[in-house]
Formats: C-alpha cells, sequence, structure tokens
C-alpha cells in the first residue's frame, strides 16, 4: 500500500499550515477477531438489555445516540424542536458541561497505528479511511472501547498527491459519485457520518457534493466538515440538502510533537469553554496517542466531557 499524504490543512485561526504524513506499515500478526457488533439499525433501537448482564460501555452509548438520531430526523419532518440527552459511558444521564469531540482521521490506513488508538477506551470518534485492509476487524477494536465510528471519505486536493483509488473527483458526473459513494456507506455497519480526507478541491464544488449529501440525509447521517479549504462548501451544502452538519476547529497534530499536541488541545478547551463545545482532529501518531492519554485524565476536574461527535451535532443542530 503507497504511502499516504495529507494536503497542508488550513486552520481557521493563526495555527500553521504543514504537511502531516502517515506511514502505511504492515501488521505483523492478524488482528484478532472481535465480538460481533449489532447487526443494523434496527437492531439498536430494539435492543432491551438483560438486567442480570452489564452491557459494554459502547452498546450504551451507541443505543443512545441511535435512539437521539432518530429523534432528530422525526422532528425535523414535523418541525418540532427536540432535547438531546447526554449519557456516560455508565448509561446514567450526567449533567450538562463543556463538550469537546475528538476525531481521529485516517484511522485503518496503518493497521500498528490505528492499534494504539483503538485502544484507548474513552469516547473518541474514529474515522476509518475506505480502503482499509480488514477493515470490520479494525473497526470492531475500536467500538469495543468505546469509540463512534465514521467513514473518511477520500476528496480530490488540489496537489496532484495520490488520495486513493476510490476518491471522489470533480471529474465525476453527479451518478458516478452517488454511486461511488454508495459503495463505500456499504462497507460500514454501524457509522453514523463521514468527513472528508483531503478534498481541498472537491469541497469548493457544491455541485459535486448535492450527491453526497442527499445519501448522507437518506441514510441518517452527518457530515464533518475537515476544513481543509476556507472555501468549503461542505457545511452549507449538507444543511440545504437536510443532513446534519457541523465543522472541525482545531487540527491537533501538524507537528507530531507532545508539547505542540497539548498547545493545540488546550486551545480546544479554551473554544470549548467560549462556545460550550469545541471539535478538533487528530491523526493515528505516536505523539498524538500520548497526548491524549495525558489529556483525558485532566477533564474531570475541569468541568470538560470527552464526547462522541454525534452528541454535538444532534444537540446543536436540533430543529427550532
Amino acid at each position: 500500500m503507497p504511502e499516504i499524504t495529507e494536503e497542508p490543512v488550513v486552520e481557521q485561526q493563526d495555527f500553521p499550515e504543514e504537511i502531516t504524513e502517515i506511514i502505511v506499515e504492515e501488521d505483523e500478526e492478524p488482528v484478532e477477531m472481535l465480538q460481533q457488533g449489532f447487526e443494523d439499525f434496527e437492531k439498536h433501537l430494539q435492543l432491551k438489555v438483560d438486567s442480570s448482564k452489564q452491557p459494554e460501555p459502547y452498546d450504551v452509548l451507541h443505543i443512545s445516540r441511535l435512539v437521539s438520531l432518530e429523534k432528530y430526523f422525526e422532528a425535523k419532518q414535523q418541525g418540532k424542536k427536540i432535547q438531546n440527552r447526554p449519557f456516560s459511558q455508565s448509561g446514567k444521564q450526567v449533567k450538562s458541561s463543556v463538550k469537546i469531540a475528538i476525531v481521529i482521521d485516517d484511522m485503518g490506513a496503518s493497521p500498528s497505528r490505528s492499534n494504539e488508538i483503538s485502544a484507548i477506551k474513552a469516547p473518541l470518534t474514529s474515522s476509518f479511511v475506505t480502503f482499509a485492509s480488514r477493515l470490520n476487524h479494525q473497526v470492531e477494536k475500536a467500538k469495543k472501547s468505546g469509540h463512534e465510528i465514521m467513514i473518511h471519505v477520500p476528496m480530490q486536493p488540489k496537489s496532484d498527491i495520490f488520495v486513493s483509488d476510490d476518491v471522489l473527483t470533480v471529474k465525476m458526473s453527479a451518478t458516478q459519485i452517488s454511486d461511488a459513494f454508495e459503495k463505500m456507506l456499504k462497507k460500514f455497519k454501524d457509522a453514523v457520518g463521514v468527513n472528508n480526507h483531503m478534498g481541498s478541491e472537491l469541497t469548493e464544488h457544491s455541485d459535486k457534493l448535492i450527491p453526497v449529501m442527499k445519501l448522507l440525509a437518506k441514510n441518517k447521517m452527518f457530515f464533518l466538515d475537515s476544513k481543509t479549504t476556507p472555501n468549503s462548501q461542505g457545511e452549507a451544502t449538507a444543511k440545504k440538502y437536510g443532513a446534519p452538519s457541523v465543522h472541525r476547529d482545531v487540527f491537533l497534530d501538524n507537528n507530531n510533537d507532545l508539547e505542540y499536541i497539548l498547545g493545540q488541545l488546550e486551545k480546544t478547551e479554551k473554544i470549548a469553554q467560549k462556545e460550550g463545545y469545541a471539535i478538533a482532529i487528530g491523526h493515528p501518531k505516536t505523539q498524538t496517542v500520548r497526548a491524549l492519554k495525558v489529556w483525558i485524565k485532566t477533564l474531570k476536574d475541569k468541568n470538560i466531557r470527552l464526547v462522541p461527535l454525534s452528541e454535538i451535532v444532534y444537540a446543536e443542530l436540533a430543529p427550532e
């Protein structure tokens, strides 16, 4: 598998623009087969947890998110306002506090590095590339640790770097984009949303994003705009065609340096304290893993909750 190179990222504030690289490594040993997740959306909503058995953290989290998601679309159709009910990993309703969602992009590209992220038992949001090897095995491992699952959709950048064989491009027709994107969606059973992998060129073309947003609305999924270009039409197009959407506030690891990443997490906290929530994107890098392990332990004393991205999406975008 070729090396994956991220295009330069564009920050909302005064953060540096640098190239992020991910070296794809081969696993020495096969990823172990993990417990099979729920089969489909309907079973999630109908599940009755056996009182004699303690549910897995992911099961409780995923049930609460899917119920909120279902209520969101029902309320949207009826023009009603809904109230998000955040849940802790124990399944108990918790008091509202400042929320931060950490999305880890490029999951699955390097199984060994992705495993390090998946080993963090916390409500992170793992966004998997569509071309990952042993995709189901890798996704199941992240789910086991309580991670929410997203799809990291390859989209055309402005540069000529190779993205993937299934990349969505501006030369494709609406039908071609729709067909290609639908194939990506079918690879995932439990993904709740998508964000763009690269895409600085394609996300500036709203007409090319329309087929994507229509399918997201149809499948009751949301769009996270990674904002790899300040001229992105992703968020606006998603909302126009009925798909809930938010955008990234901070990129954590343009530099694979512990102190730098901890500084970016501090910037994320400041945005969350001002706005009530913040969304940061990181990658499966060695120093990102170290930084997250240190940072997560500090949140309780700061009255900050690390939450799955969907909790922010459906809380902030509830219909008026």
